[in-house]
């Protein structure tokens, strides 16, 4: 207890001293007069004050809490009705049936405080604690207005107070009854509770100020030993404080209502190393791991927070902390090292993939063009036959490897567009024209085919020009682009044309070939019909 809390209860004491002596002196009543009323209203606020600390619950901290507020609404409610409130006569009577109310209180609340003990948080109570609360609040309305019934407590004298004269009613025995059982159910089910405990003996021992209690209401109408040496011995509001408190003093104690004490032994125990410190900074309790002045250590990290009286210092081991956030970084480290090498190798493998890709399409190159190369090798060897022949069959075959290798890259987008072939089609026939051919091209419509249907129709027109040589003098190229099939018409002027040179694209996949020939002297009238779907012909 610190110097100021000491003054200030040394400063009570002797207040309360001179109040009685002016007791005494003044009104001539007993030294100790209203003594009682005071210990009892100081006794619930410490005890109030107490709980607070003690009990870490908070449902049966607030329970707590609530009856010792009620027993300080029920001192209070008696100190108007017989010294502070003398008239009318009516407030006096309602004072009286006031101060019932609180009392009311006491054995809901206890109830409450037994079901709660060891209750999950989240689990509300059942509807029969709320059926006893209905019927003590019926029970109090009752009281209440008992002018209207007087049910609770009659008056054969006509005058309505407390005089003595007063008889109590049959609401007063069934109030008395409920609030009897009530208090021993609420201890009933505190003693069930707890009987997993050690200790057994001790766990009746919350009985003894219960059964004083009730010993003395089952006494107080007798009115028996108004008065020892001059104070009042069966006063019912201390009383009632006394033996409430005691019995769930005795509850705490004895662990049956669970609550947190021995906070110095607990302390000392502690393998933590910590200190309490007061207000001036001086140790008051130190765990038994631990010294003051705290030890100072990179691995040990000093910690405070302030408390009432004081504040707490302690020191935590940060070593595992600092072990931890090294094997992190180290993690860290070789997880980001792996993410380097992880994206190296994605780079890699995309580069092998891509290449891998154009090794595959440059080998299908070759293999489309193979029979145009040695020609060309063929034509270059060949030194008796004109040089101007040789260079006009060698353009037109180096036009198809170009015209026929782009088309082959762009077959790796999945389809390829009529204007692809037209473009095809208008290079090879200009370099037929730069060749002394009489050529003219002619294109309609628009649409998207499968690679392999544009490359079979350029092939179609390649072969053709081939097997024509150079007999070839007129050549007039349409095509007409449509939605699933697309159609190539060639009139053509040549002397060596044979028929069977005209179907080399067969084989093709993903789409149907039809072929249709009609000759007129040297004019010869060759038409391709290219359909998606099917297997070709």
């Amino acid at each position: 207890m610190g110097g100021i809390k000491k003054r200030n209860l040394w400063a009570f004491a002797a207040a309360y001293a001179v109040c009685g002596l002016l007791h005494l002196l003044l009104y001539g009543v007993e030294y100790l007069d209203g003594f009682s009323d005071c210990f009892c209203c100081v006794l619930a606020l410490v005890w109030a004050l107490s709980v607070r600390k003690r009990v870490t619950q908070r449902k049966l901290r607030v329970l707590l809490i609530g009856i010792a507020y009620g027993l300080l609404l029920h001192f209070c409610l008696q100190l108007c009705r017989y010294l502070l409130v003398l008239h009318p006569l009516w407030a006096r009577r309602w004072l009286w049936y006031a101060y019932y109310l609180p009392a009311n209180s006491f054995p809901v609340l206890l109830l409450a405080l037994a079901l709660q003990i060891y209750r999950p948080a989240d689990k509300p109570l059942g509807w029969g604690y709320w059926a006893v609360v209905a019927l003590f609040a019926v029970m109090a309305v009752g009281v209440l207005t008992n002018d209207l019934h007087f049910w609770f407590k009659a008056f054969p004298s006509g005058v309505l107070d407390d005089d003595g004269r007063e008889v109590s009613g049959w609401l007063y025995y069934v109030l008395s009854g409920c609030t009897y059982a009530t208090y021993l159910l609420s201890f009933c089910i505190i003693l069930r509770k707890s009987r997993r405990f050690g200790g057994q003996g001790w766990r009746w021992l919350p009985l003894v100020p219960l059964a004083v209690g009730i010993l003395y209401f089952l006494l107080y109408p007798l009115d028996l030993g108004h008065r020892w040496f001059g104070a009042r011995v069966w006063n019912i509001t201390q009383m009632e404080t006394l033996c409430l408190i005691s019995a769930l003093e005795c509850c705490i104690q004895t662990g049956l209502i669970p609550a947190n004490t021995d906070y110095d032994r607990l302390f000392s125990l502690a393998k933590l190393p910590a200190v309490i410190l007061d207000h001036s900074g001086q140790p008051k309790y130190i765990t038994a791991a631990g010294s003051y002045p705290l030890p100072e250590s990179p691995d040990w990290q000093k910690m405070r927070h302030s408390i009432p009286g004081g504040s707490i210092e302690w020191a935590a081991d940060a070593a595992p902390l600092l072990q931890l956030n090294r094997d992190l970084e180290e993690a860290a480290q070789a997880i980001e090292t792996r993410n380097a090498y992880l994206s190296e190798q994605t780079k890699v493998r995309a580069q092998r993939a891509k290449l891998e890709t154009r090794n595959r399409i440059y080998d299908r190159i070759i293999r489309a063009v193979q029979p145009q190369l040695k020609q060309i090798n063929t034509l270059l060897d060949d030194r008796d036959a004109p040089f101007d022949r040789r260079l006009r069959a060698i353009s037109l075959r180096s036009v198809f490897i170009k015209r026929r290798s782009n088309l082959e890259l762009l077959s790796e987008e999945g389809h390829l567009s009529a204007a692809e072939l037209r473009l095809a089609l208008s290079e090879t026939v200009t370099y037929l024209r730069l060749a002394g051919v009489e050529t003219a091209t002619h294109a309609e419509g628009e649409a998207d085919y499968p690679p392999d249907l544009i490359i079979a129709a350029y092939e179609q027109l390649q072969s053709v020009i081939e097997a024509c040589g150079s007999s070839l003098s007129k050549l007039l190229v349409f095509l007409r682009a449509e939605p699933g099939l697309l159609s190539l018409r060639l009139l053509l002027q040549a002397e060596d044309f044979t028929l069977k040179e005209v179907s080399g694209s067969a084989g093709k996949r993903g789409f149907r070939q039809t072929v249709s020939v009609t000759k007129n002297g040297s004019d010869l009238l060759l038409v391709f019909h290219y359909q998606e779907g099917g297997d070709a012909s």
